[in-house]
């Protein structure tokens, strides 16, 4: 019954904790706004596009895209965000030295109006525009953390930066921007030093659409427009941004789910037990509980006696399960996130959870001593 009872306050803290992180992650704020935006992904070069008609039909695309009724913004990207798949270059910053390590930054090609439509602000300088498209390898846009890292003064706007890690690179690509941070390949991960340039005629390229209605009921309209650029044109993982904020947290999610289902089940499990043994234990002492009551004992005082057991077997449980889950932390620890797995909080709230239960289990047989007939009791005897 002791091992009953620990193991289902260990269960019952870890699917606390882990409730709690995916809590803490849904609440996280990505940096973008998820609300209202739809994401697919096309890729033009299956059907035998040259980048210069890629380019073009990228353009036209966008400017059907920004005119169609309900879209508010809409760009490119050719990394999707949250999607787990970063990709990362090195690089050369003006007047940093390397020293010891090289720099890598994390990098996305992306299209004028990707910011404005996955909401994230400018914090100086200008965006991309048509002049930057004729000349994709001279300006670059940067995070915060870039610009905080390598340029201390903050003045990160008119910088320079090289693509390569070689000594000699030569830093001939102009930062004109610098925007919010932004979650890059999935929410857990902090936020790293980012780059974008403009996008060129890539092949595979991710469509981001800002809507002013519910986005799925855009999503007709969008293939619409897609299949009058080009009937044969695949389309590839369409879904709004919420739903891909949710894909990111699959792994949490299911964690959750899980540990939550087996802290149910071993929680019952515990109670039927424990009901079972307070059952048996009520019939086992009845002789002495007759007596006790022809004797004069109150029933309060047979009920109290009965209910020390539980209470003694439900602590004991406890005291055994808190040093285990305090041991165990440091293997949690890595799964969870904005919480850690020693909250004396979620601790203290799942033993005394669980010592309700175990109460409750206990009292309805305990309760049973109470009706029985000392006369009748003692005439069996």
């Amino acid at each position: 019954m002791l091992a009953q009872v620990s193991l289902s306050l260990l269960l019952l803290i870890v699917s606390a904790l882990f409730v709690r992180s995916l809590s803490n992650l849904h609440g996280l704020d990505p940096g973008f706004r998820a609300d209202h935006v739809i994401t697919f992904s096309i890729d033009p070069s299956l059907n035998g596009y040259t980048p210069e008609r890629t380019t073009q039909l990228y353009r036209d695309l966008l400017t059907e895209l920004r005119a169609a009724p309900g879209v508010t913004a809409a760009g490119l990207g050719v990394r999707r965000v949250l999607d787990n798949k970063p990709w990362r270059n090195g690089v050369t910053v003006e007047g940093h030295t390397h020293q010891d390590e090289n720099v890598f930054t994390y990098f996305n090609m992306v299209s004028s109006g990707y910011f404005a439509t996955l909401r994230i602000p400018l914090l100086a300088g200008r965006d991309f525009d048509e002049r930057d498209a004729a000349n994709p390898q001279r300006v670059c846009i940067i995070n915060e953390t870039f610009a905080r890292k390598f340029f201390q003064d903050g003045i990160a706007v008119g910088r320079h930066i090289g693509m390569g890690v070689a000594p000699g690179t030569q830093t001939n690509i102009e930062i004109i921007g610098v925007v919010r941070d932004s979650k890059y390949d999935n929410l857990r991960s902090e936020t790293p030093i980012q780059m974008f340039v403009p996008i060129r005629g890539n092949p595979g390229t991710v469509v981001y659409v800002r809507t002013g209605t519910e986005p799925v009921s855009l999503f007709g309209t969008i293939r619409s427009i897609v299949q009058h650029k080009d009937p044969d044109l695949p389309i590839f993982a369409m879904r709004t941004m919420e739903d891909q904020v949710d894909r990111n947290l699959i792994t949490e999610r299911m964690i959750a789910t899980i540990s939550s289902a087996f802290g149910t089940l071993a929680t019952l499990l515990a109670l039927i037990g424990l009901y079972g043994v307070m059952s048996f234990v009520v019939t086992q002492r009845t002789r002495e509980i007759g007596i006790r009551v022809s004797l004069g004992a109150r029933g309060t005082h047979v009920l109290g006696m009965m209910m020390r057991e539980v209470v003694f077997v439900m602590l004991s449980g406890i005291t055994i399960a808190i040093p285990i889950c305090v041991a165990l932390a440091s293997y949690m620890r890595s799964q969870l996130y904005g919480i850690e797995p020693t909250n004396p909080f979620y601790i203290g709230a799942a033993g005394l959870f669980l010592l309700a239960i175990g109460l409750f289990a206990g009292y309805i047989p305990s309760r049973r001593a109470l009706r029985v007939d000392p006369i009748r009791v003692l005439r069996y005897e």
